[in-house]
């Protein structure tokens, strides 16, 4: 039988042991964990009729925690954000989808990616792109945007609109709840007003050396002062629709979301491609790519010879810059992710939507934080060992 003072020895080295492995079990840090999970539009709300409202509104992520909005203008072209290109490129995306960040919708793969010629990375100037899918449903819904199947002329200035300031407009998108806050799984709606093109332009170029021009717009919560309740675009919203409701209830297409600084700031507005300043380029575009280009398409083909797209290159390839008139844009013009340049302009406190596009650490294991064990710890341990 063990003596009195082996079963203590004995008792203290299990003690010593339970102890160290409690004093040194990793403690996970869940904030390092890689989110699996979109974020979504600031203080929105769900609309009213969610299955129907917007179901031309396409969206994907890449990567865990980034996405990209973006609309059907065509039952087979897709418009978004040229900063987007990382999250549609070789990955496809989700038409129609309103809950599971937007994976409740249709998927289809992506065939052609094309952006602006003029895009640049460093300003987001010139922020468009559009997408061929590979796969298309004809009696898909399509966001209205100036153009339609119906029109059989190209007398069409009259019909896209230019936002006015003051005008209240829509935002829709599975972006950040809050600059750093929760997520949701829903697709959300937010109002927000025209701004003032000078003050906004003044705003950027004053406070963050960057550019405002006259093909983009603003667009800010002018309904409350009150910091919690301000609704406004966030990460993840690019390429998303700013939208402007008709007399009938419903919607336009008016804009892009491009940036911004931070989130539902006060005072601090968003910025917007400005739609009608780019009606040629994307109505030809439409023309080029799609199978099943509109009737009104044969209405432009004189003006197309002047029409080019930028394709996002292959590995070791340059860009190529396709003229519609001649070979046109072919299924093996593929967009590279990383070949257009994601960076946009930033400041010191400062955050631009959705531009941030590298995929996060593959390790889907939470970071560990190791627990220090103290003097006074070793020395409870040597003795419930030794004592």
């Amino acid at each position: 039988m063990l003596s009195t003072r082996a079963l203590k020895r004995q008792w203290g080295c299990w003690s010593f042991l339970f102890w160290s492995f409690l004093l040194l079990v990793p403690c996970a840090d869940t904030t390092s964990i890689p989110r699996q999970d979109r974020d979504l539009i600031v203080n929105g709300v769900v609309p009213t009729d969610n299955s129907t409202a917007f179901p031309w509104f396409v969206f994907n992520r890449f990567g865990r925690s980034r996405g990209c909005g973006g609309t059907l203008i065509h039952k087979d072209i897709v418009l978004s954000a040229a900063h987007c290109h990382n999250v549609f490129q070789d990955r496809g995306l989700y038409v129609g989808g309103t809950t599971d960040y937007g994976m409740d919708g249709t998927f289809h793969e992506d065939e052609t990616v094309v952006v602006h010629p003029s895009f640049d990375g460093d300003t987001l100037a010139h922020d468009l792109l559009l997408v061929k899918l590979e796969t298309w449903n004809p009696q898909a819904a399509t966001v209205t945007w100036g153009f339609d199947d119906s029109n059989t002329n190209n007398d069409t200035d009259d019909i896209i609109l230019t936002p006015q300031t003051g005008q209240e407009v829509l935002v829709i998108g599975f972006g950040t709840t809050l600059e750093n806050g929760p997520l949701s799984l829903d697709l959300l709606q937010a109002t927000v007003h025209i701004t003032d093109q000078e003050f906004c332009r003044d705003y950027y170029q004053q406070n963050y050396d960057t550019p405002v021009t006259d093909d983009q717009v603003c667009a800010m919560d002018n309904a409350t002062t009150n910091a919690s309740s301000i609704q406004d675009a966030c990460y993840n919203d690019s390429g998303g629709p700013l939208l402007q409701q008709l007399a009938d209830g419903s919607f336009q297409q008016v804009g892009i979301i491009i940036f911004s600084i931070g989130c539902a700031r006060p005072n601090v507005p968003a910025v917007y491609v400005r739609l009608n300043a780019y009606k040629d380029w994307i109505q030809q575009g439409i023309c080029e790519l799609s199978y099943d280009p509109p009737v009104w398409c044969d209405t432009i083909t004189t003006t197309r010879s002047n029409y080019s797209f930028t394709t996002v290159p292959s590995p070791g390839q340059s860009a190529s810059t396709t003229n519609p008139g001649s070979s046109g844009v072919s299924s093996n013009d593929r967009a590279v992710p990383g070949a257009v340049p994601t960076t946009a302009p930033t400041q010191e406190d400062s955050t631009i939507v959705s531009t941030d596009l590298d995929l996060p650490s593959s390790s889907a294991t939470a970071s560990l934080q190791w627990w220090p064990v103290s003097s006074s710890t070793v020395a409870l341990a040597m003795l419930l060992l030794f004592g």
